[in-house]
C-alpha cells in the first residue's frame, strides 16, 4: 500500500508546470529504449547518494530489466519501482529497491516513467498511456515528456522524494 491519492499522476505533475515541454508521441518499444540509456547513463557514472522513481504500470514489467536496476543499487541511494500487482509476483527483496504497489484504481497504473535527478546527470521520461484496455503489451502508444531540463525535473523529483523518503 501507499499513501498517495489515487489521483496522484507523475505525468500531470510535468504537464502542470507550463514549461516548454519535449513532448513525445511513441509506442512502448522507443520507451522500453529511452528508459534503457537512462539506466545504462546512471550505472556508467555511477550516481551515489540519486533517487531513482520508475513506473512500470505493472510490476510484472520491472523483472526483464531487474538485472540494470540492482546494479544501480551498488550506489545510488533508493530506487522505487510502483506497478501493480495483479499476478501477486514473489518480486526479489533487494536492499535499496522498494516497491509501491499500486491499486489498479490508481492514476499511476496509466503511466510510464523513470526519473532521476542528480548534480550532475537530470533526465525524466514521464508518458500517459493513450491505447484502449486489452490492447496488446506490444502495440500500446503513450503520450509525454522527456526532459534533460533540472528546472523541470528537480519540482517533480522532490515531490516524490518527500512523499517516499522516511523522516527520521
Amino acid at each position: 500500500m501507499h499513501n498517495l491519492s489515487s489521483q496522484f499522476s507523475v505525468h500531470k505533475l510535468f504537464v502542470e508546470q507550463g514549461r516548454t515541454l519535449n513532448i513525445f508521441s511513441e509506442q512502448r518499444r522507443m520507451l522500453a529504449l529511452w528508459c534503457a540509456n537512462i539506466e545504462r547513463t546512471i550505472i556508467a557514472q555511477q550516481l551515489t547518494s540519486a533517487h531513482v522513481f520508475a513506473g512500470f504500470q505493472q510490476l510484472e514489467f520491472f523483472l526483464p530489466v531487474m538485472g540494470r536496476y540492482k546494479e544501480m543499487t551498488n550506489f545510488v541511494e533508493n530506487i522505487w519501482i510502483f506497478g501493480t500487482d495483479s499476478q501477486r509476483q514473489n518480486l526479489p527483496l533487494i536492499d535499496g529497491i522498494r516497491y509501491v504497489r499500486l491499486d489498479d484504481h490508481d492514476a499511476l497504473t496509466q503511466e510510464w516513467f523513470l526519473i532521476v535527478n542528480h548534480p550532475t546527470y537530470s533526465r525524466s521520461l514521464s508518458a500517459l498511456e493513450t491505447t484502449l484496455p486489452g490492447t496488446p503489451h506490444k502495440d500500446r502508444t503513450y503520450k509525454g515528456v522527456l526532459s534533460t531540463d533540472p528546472k523541470i525535473i528537480v519540482p517533480v523529483h522532490n515531490k516524490l522524494v518527500s512523499e517516499f523518503t522516511p523522516v527520521y
